[in-house]
């Protein structure tokens, strides 16, 4: 089965062997419909004997797969419903008979701002999978993108602020200054002016102090009930937010082991 391949039938051109332990009736459906041909074990009416040299895949659910046959992959039925779902023919490596399964991604899930993503839904995006995960990341990503986009962000805000970035960087110099001095002078570090915290700090609490006083604003002149909405629903993201930390910290646990 090649990495790449990709057709309207998912599994076109490739003759499927279904040995006796797996659901005959679903795979025979799903693989029929996606362009493959079929057979299978413990049933008459089979095209396709087991030992067929056209046979290109044999599915299988059995812990170890006994007799092989060189000219074809065994591979578990997850193989099949995944490739589906990403309209294309998925690498192997995973799904071979005895390795255990990634995590089985249903096209139908739509992942919300702050949800908790599994890391393969990512990677399925990224090869091809349909369900609505493209502009998603992993949950355990590097968050440097993330600082450096809110660092643009508050430069990009001082337009309208009070105090000008080069206002900010003058007292910001001027108290640098006064600590060289005092420092030519003798004078112990700890007693001369406490150094300041970086400009770009600095607009950034002040923006967001802004940001939250500007928030509690508009909720007050909200009605009882929406007000009581709004509450509900901060409520709800805290609560959803706390059980991400929560499998975030079992997934780091399971890693561990």
């Amino acid at each position: 089965a090649g990495d790449d391949e990709s057709a309207p039938g998912v599994f076109s051109g490739h003759v499927v062997f279904l040995s006796r332990e797996v659901p005959r009736s679903s795979l025979e459906f799903v693989l029929r419909a996606s362009g493959a041909r079929v057979g299978w074990a413990g049933a008459a009416g089979s095209a396709y004997a087991e030992n067929d040299r056209l046979v290109t895949v044999q599915i299988s659910d059995r812990p170890q797969q006994g007799h092989r046959f060189l000219d074809r992959e065994y591979v578990q039925p997850q193989w099949v419903y995944d490739s589906v779902n990403a309209g294309r023919l998925l690498p192997t490596a995973a799904y071979l008979v005895g390795q255990p399964l990634p995590a089985h991604l249903s096209p139908f899930v739509e992942y919300a701002d702050g949800d908790y993503v599994p890391a393969e839904a990512a990677h399925a995006s990224a090869h091809g999978f349909e369900g609505e995960v493209a502009h998603l990341q992993p949950e355990d990503r590097d968050h440097a993108s993330d600082t450096e986009a809110e660092a643009e962000a508050v430069d990009g805000a001082s337009a309208d602020e009070s105090e000008s970035d080069d206002e900010v960087d003058a007292r910001v110099e001027k108290q640098y200054q006064a600590q060289l001095q005092a420092e030519r002078a003798g004078v112990p570090f700890s007693k001369a002016a406490p150094a300041p915290a970086p400009a770009k700090r600095a607009r950034k609490q002040r923006q967001e102090a802004e940001d939250q006083e500007r928030q509690q604003m508009a909720i007050s002149m909200l009605s009882v009930k929406k007000r009581r909405a709004v509450n509900r629903a901060g409520a709800e993201a805290a609560k959803r937010q706390k059980d991400i930390g929560k499998l975030k910290a079992r997934k780091a646990q399971l890693a561990k082991k």
